[in-house]
């Protein structure tokens, strides 16, 4: 599998649009998922370099 680089989310009511990239900008995946998948997908995510941005998933 290739390494994504970049990954977008797209912030809804009650679920998630995941986008990832490589470093060449090829689509890596794209799915959409719950609050919950979305906290165990990023665990499985190899530490990534933010942008100087930090979001917090905090539980209802």
């Amino acid at each position: 599998m290739e390494e994504v680089t970049l990954v977008g989310i797209d912030l809804g009511k009650h679920s998630f649009h995941l986008h990832a990239q490589d470093q060449k900008g090829k689509e890596v995946f794209r799915r959409k998922v719950t609050r919950r998948q979305l906290v165990v997908s990023a665990a499985t995510w190899n530490s990534m370099k933010t942008d100087g941005l930090k979001f917090t998933l905090m539980k209802r």
